[in-house]
C-alpha cells in the first residue's frame, strides 16, 4: 500500500492539486487501509465493506460525499493505470450532494472581529471578507503577490492561480509590510496544512463568538458583493468557483431583498387599491 500511495501522490502532484488536498486525500486512505472494518486492507476491500464504512452514523452529509468522492477518485486512478484490477466503488450509489447553506458572519460579527483583534488577525480577517481568501490562501500570501490593484493567488485550491482586485481595505494593511509572508504564528513560523483555521478557531473562541469561523468572512464576502448589485456571474468569478451553482451556496438572500423583489412584481388582473378595477397590462 505504501508504494501504491507513493505513486498515488505523484500522481496528483503532476496534476497540480494543492498541498492541503493531497495530505487530506493520503491520510484518509491511510486511516481506511488501517480501520479494522478492512480486514485485508483497502486495495482489496470488497464492495460492501466500502458500503458499510460509508454509510457509518454521525458523519455530516458533506463528509460522506467526500470520502466517497477521495475513494472514487483513487480506485479509478489504481485500475486506469492497472496497479488493480477492479474498482469496489464503481458499483457504489454515490451519495446525494448535499445543499449548501450560506452561513456568512453578520455585519456586526465581522465589525467586532475586526475592532477586537490585534493587527495580525486583523489582516487575516480583512484578507477573508474583503479578498473572499481561503484559509490556505491567506497562509501562503507573501507581500511581493500584492499591488494596490491585484492579489495574485498562486496554486490556490485545485492548483489554480488567479488574479483578484485588491480592495482598499486590504491594501490599507498590506502596503506597510516588507517582502516574505504576510501572517505568521506567534513564533514567526509559517502556517502549515489546517494550522491557521485551527487557531483562528482558538482566536474567535477568545473573543466569545464561538459561532464564528474564519471561512464564515468568505460567506460574507459573497453576500456583500450580491447585496451590492453584484452580478452572479462576477461573484463566481471573484470567489473563484467553477460554478455559479457553488456560489449560490455561499449567497444569504437578506428578507427584505426577497420581500422588494416580490414586491416589484407588476399587478396583472388584481384589484387596484381603492377601487373595484382590475389592474391589466398596458395595451
Amino acid at each position: 500500500m505504501t508504494d501504491l500511495l507513493r505513486a498515488y501522490e505523484a500522481h496528483l502532484l503532476a496534476a497540480n492539486y494543492s498541498a492541503t488536498t493531497i495530505r487530506d486525500r493520503l491520510e484518509l486512505l491511510r486511516r481506511i487501509d488501517a480501520d479494522p472494518a478492512m480486514p485485508y486492507g483497502l486495495c482489496q476491500a470488497s464492495t460492501d465493506e466500502l458500503i458499510d464504512w460509508l454509510g457509518q452514523d454521525g458523519w455530516k452529509p458533506w463528509t460522506r460525499y467526500n470520502y466517497h468522492g477521495h475513494l472514487a477518485a483513487f480506485f479509478r486512478w489504481a485500475v486506469g493505470r492497472h496497479h488493480l484490477d477492479w474498482d469496489p466503488v464503481a458499483d457504489i450509489t454515490p451519495p446525494r450532494m448535499p445543499a449548501r447553506m450560506p452561513n456568512p458572519v453578520t455585519d456586526d460579527q465581522l465589525h467586532d472581529a475586526l475592532t477586537r483583534s490585534d493587527d495580525r488577525w486583523r489582516l487575516i480577517i480583512t484578507l477573508a471578507a474583503y479578498a473572499g481568501l481561503r484559509a490556505g490562501d491567506i497562509s501562503t500570501l507573501i507581500r511581493e503577490r500584492v499591488t494596490e490593484r491585484r492579489i495574485h493567488i498562486v496554486a490556490g485550491k485545485g492548483g489554480k492561480d488567479a488574479l483578484l482586485p485588491t480592495a482598499a481595505q486590504v491594501w490599507e494593511l498590506v502596503e506597510p509590510y516588507g517582502p516574505g509572508l504576510l501572517v505568521r504564528t506567534r513564533t514567526g513560523r509559517p502556517f502549515v496544512g489546517d494550522c491557521l483555521s485551527v487557531m483562528a478557531r482558538q482566536h474567535f473562541d477568545a473573543l466569545g463568538m464561538p459561532d464564528v469561523h474564519l471561512h464564515r468572512f468568505r460567506h460574507w464576502h459573497a453576500t456583500a458583493l450580491l447585496a451590492a448589485g453584484v452580478d452572479l456571474a462576477t461573484v463566481s468569478q471573484l470567489m473563484r468557483h467553477s460554478s455559479p451553482a457553488t456560489t449560490m451556496g455561499y449567497l444569504l438572500i437578506s428578507d427584505s431583498r426577497r420581500a422588494g423583489a416580490v414586491a416589484a412584481l407588476p399587478r396583472l388582473g388584481v384589484a387596484e387599491p381603492g377601487s373595484n378595477r382590475l389592474g391589466h397590462a398596458a395595451a
